[in-house]
């Protein structure tokens, strides 16, 4: 688990450290959430004992980098995507900017989610 471990309310669920970093944000498990080391223990001097924590499931994430739209997706293992999310979702980010969207590369992406965030 890494340097240190976040117990939460729920049973077996952690935020926790690594000794794998290459899987932070990765889909390793049904409940826990991975961190770096460092970021954890930060996380953990800010919070405390009882603090209230929401587990927020996004398959899709869009947002804007240096003047650039880019695009997460993660395997949706709850199944909670509903059709049309992931082009309203593109739709509203590109709407506040004006940007032409690579729709082949969109399309790529959701056939084969990586997590990792690409330009689109």
């Amino acid at each position: 688990m890494g340097s240190m471990a976040i117990v939460l309310g729920i049973p077996s669920y952690f935020i926790h450290g690594t000794n794998q970093p290459f899987a932070v944000g990765q889909t390793a498990s049904l409940g826990c959430i991975r961190m770096y080391n460092n970021h954890v223990e930060t996380l953990a001097e800010m919070a405390r004992s009882g603090m209230p924590v929401r587990i927020v499931n996004e398959p899709y994430k869009v947002g804007w980098r240096d003047g650039e739209l880019f695009l997460e997706i993660h395997e949706d293992i709850y199944g909670m995507a509903k059709p049309g999310d992931l082009e309203r979702r593109i739709s509203e980010a590109a709407n506040t900017r004006a940007s032409a969207i690579d729709w082949a590369r969109v399309q790529s992406l959701a056939e084969k989610p990586t997590g990792v965030p690409t330009r689109i």
